[in-house]
């Protein structure tokens, strides 16, 4: 079995505010549903109903990111003479040959995380990643040295 010649994993601390986002704005979605539509069947939501709507939402809630969490720890980025894979959710590879232009990018999660995402392909990005601009220039050298015209 090939042995990588490097990994790195992803922040499960920029996962996890990306998932508690998430859960917060569709759970208040989901509230304020409920009372608009008893608002137009002109009903009143008792509050021991609002109480057990809202304590359930937030037990299922940090189910969900519990989840989430022991999800991302599994995920990484393994580094190959010849290729990425990620193991995730499924398993996802890339060629060296097959990156062309190597980016990063930062959304609103990735600045509160101190993390950010590398772009290898529309298919292929590395996300939440610390330590971003190390693994970019590694990337780099990798494609160079995989780039066509190079003795491999």
């Amino acid at each position: 079995m090939e042995t990588p010649q490097y990994s790195v994993s992803p922040s499960v601390g920029a996962v996890a505010v990306m998932q508690i986002a998430q859960l917060v704005l569709l759970c208040g979605f989901f509230y304020a549903g409920i009372i608009v539509n008893l608002s137009f069947l002109k009903m009143a939501l008792p509050l021991w109903a609002n109480l057990l709507a809202i304590v359930l939402l937030v037990f299922l809630s940090a189910v969900q990111i519990v989840i989430t969490i022991s999800k991302a720890k599994k995920y990484r980025y393994d580094f190959y003479p010849n290729r990425i894979e990620f193991y995730g959710k499924r398993l996802q590879s890339i060629l060296y040959s097959e990156i062309g232009a190597v980016k990063t990018r930062r959304d609103f999660a990735d600045l509160l995380a101190g993390t950010a995402t590398i772009v290898l392909s529309k298919k292929f990005k590395i996300k939440n990643i610390k330590n971003c601009r190390q693994i970019q220039e590694y990337i780099n050298n990798l494609v160079q040295a995989f780039s066509p015209g190079t003795v491999q």
